[in-house]
C-alpha cells in the first residue's frame, strides 16, 4: 500500500528536531488529525494512514523563503533527483499543503482546493492542494468548508486502503 504523502512548509519554530511534519495532535497537525488523517512517525514504521515532509527541512525564521522554496519544488518536479523526489513520485496521491507550498510547486494559479491534477503525464502521481490546517487560517471557520475536506480526506484515505 503507498500511503498518500502531505508535503509542508518548514517545521515551525518549536518543533523538536527530528519531529515529522504534521505528526500527533498538536498545533497545525490537529485539525488533520480531526478529519482521520494520521501522519506516521516514520514510514518504515506501518502505524498511521499517511506521510508527510516539509519542503524545507529548518524552521526558516519569520519570512517564509519562497524563492528557495521554489527552487525546492520545481527540482522535486523536474530537476536532478533529490533525496526526497523518490519519496514523491513512488506515491500516487501528495497533498501540497497551503498556498505556500502550491506557490513553490508552480500550481498555486491553476487549481483550487481538493482538485486532483498531474504535473507530468509521464506519472502515475496525483496532486492537489489543500488548505493549510492552521489554526490562523480562516477557511477552516466555515462548517462546509470543513465538511468538504471531511469528505475529500475520508475518499482520500479509502483509495489508499484500496490499493493494499
Amino acid at each position: 500500500m503507498t500511503r498518500p504523502l502531505l508535503i509542508g512548509e518548514a517545521p515551525a519554530r518549536t518543533t523538536p528536531p527530528g519531529w515529522p511534519p504534521f505528526y500527533g495532535r498538536q498545533r497545525s497537525a490537529k485539525r488533520l488529525w480531526e478529519m482521520g488523517l494520521r501522519v506516521t512517525r516514520s514510514s518504515a514504521s506501518g502505524v498511521g494512514n499517511v506521510d508527510a515532509v516539509n519542503l524545507i527541512d529548518e524552521y526558516p525564521g519569520p519570512r517564509w523563503p519562497a524563492a528557495r522554496a521554489r527552487d525546492v519544488g520545481r527540482d522535486l518536479l523536474f530537476g536532478t533527483p533529490t533525496l526526497t523526489q523518490p519519496q514523491v513520485w513512488s506515491r500516487t496521491h501528495v497533498l501540497l499543503v497551503g498556498r505556500n507550498v502550491a506557490d513553490a510547486f508552480g500550481a498555486l494559479t491553476s487549481w483550487d482546493w481538493f482538485e486532483w491534477f498531474k504535473f507530468r503525464d509521464d506519472r502515475q502521481t496525483e496532486f492537489a492542494i489543500v488548505p493549510h490546517p492552521s489554526g490562523l487560517n480562516r477557511w477552516w471557520n466555515e462548517p462546509k468548508n470543513a465538511a468538504r475536506a471531511r469528505a475529500f480526506f475520508e475518499k482520500l484515505i479509502g483509495r489508499s486502503r484500496d490499493a493494499a
